[in-house]
């Protein structure tokens, strides 16, 4: 069996064998390649014939009033800005708006809400390719997503 000798900061020298060395390394590689896999597969498929039940196209700006201010893209309308609920909406946005200036992408260029059939909310962001699951973050912060679509189908 081979052995690596590595010196510790006292001077003294430990050998480890060669073969932990590399089980460890291919461990570390195993765990980071999982963890993008577990990544991509959260994101949904888009299987043919699953279509959103209730679509918008938003477009959010922060109020001089403290408010979050959201504009539909589509039809080129204000909504009632977020006050209190706007909290989440607000940090989330945050997260999303960071790599948007990484990508120097401007405020203009929407987000995508979706509601699908099975009762899941979406944030998709069109300029990044962010995706956010809102059923992972809990009902009242779901909610205050929920509340910016239209009741019937779009």
């Amino acid at each position: 069996m081979s052995y690596v000798h590595i010196e510790e900061e006292r001077g003294a020298e430990v050998a480890v064998p060669k073969a932990a060395l590399t089980l460890a390394a291919t461990l570390a590689l195993l765990t980071i390649a999982l963890a993008a896999a577990a990544r991509h597969a959260s994101r949904p498929a888009g299987a043919p014939g699953v279509r959103p039940v209730a679509t918008r196209a938003l477009v959010f700006s922060d109020r001089p009033d403290g408010a979050v201010g959201v504009y539909d893209a589509v039809r080129r309308e204000s909504l009632p800005p977020l006050v209190g609920s706007g909290g989440f909406v607000r940090g989330a946005l945050r997260a999303l708006a960071r790599q948007r200036r990484l990508d120097a992408v401007g405020p203009d260029v929407p987000f995508y809400l979706a509601r699908w059939p099975d009762g899941r909310l979406t944030l998709d962001d069109s300029a990044t390719h962010e995706h956010l699951e809102l059923r992972a973050y809990g009902p009242t912060n779901e909610a205050a997503f929920a509340a910016l679509l239209p009741v019937g189908p779009r």
